[in-house]
């Protein structure tokens, strides 16, 4: 199993960090380039959705991004401490591309291009897991 852990600042600067890491990662096990694709749009995704909707210009707090590879599957694990995220999660869809309005369908997204997206707060901290078979 491979793995690496590392915190991002809460501000944009610093998110090709994490997708330098997930392509790294994914090139060693040898995933489809279409997977690396998904799972990068999936991850700055739920990065730019944590910082937008939870920290706005606050650069002063830390993300904790844990990436792993375990039998062919990603596994991405992130950690924010702020409040609990009220999400409707089994109810999202991606919406209809005639029917687009501007904004709102990050995690609508990320859980289309992974195939599990889970959630919980535990211990102060809202902890997102996303997976995905490589």
């Amino acid at each position: 199993m491979e793995s690496v852990s590392f915190q991002i600042p809460t501000g944009y600067g610093d998110l090709r960090i994490a997708e330098k890491a997930l392509r790294n990662l994914l090139a060693l096990h040898k995933a489809e380039a279409s997977i690396i694709e998904n799972c990068k749009i999936a991850l700055q995704d739920l990065l730019m959705n944590i910082i937008e909707n939870s920290y706005g210009s606050d650069n002063g707090k830390m993300i904790g991004v844990k990436l792993r590879v375990d039998k062919k599957r990603l596994i991405v694990e992130i950690k924010d401490s702020n409040m609990p995220v009220n999400l409707m999660f089994k109810s999202l869809t991606t919406p209809d591309p005639a029917e687009l309005k501007p904004g709102g369908y990050d995690m609508a997204i990320v859980k289309e291009l992974m195939d599990d997206v889970q959630y919980q707060y535990k211990n102060n901290k809202n902890i997102w897991t996303l997976i995905k078979n490589i």
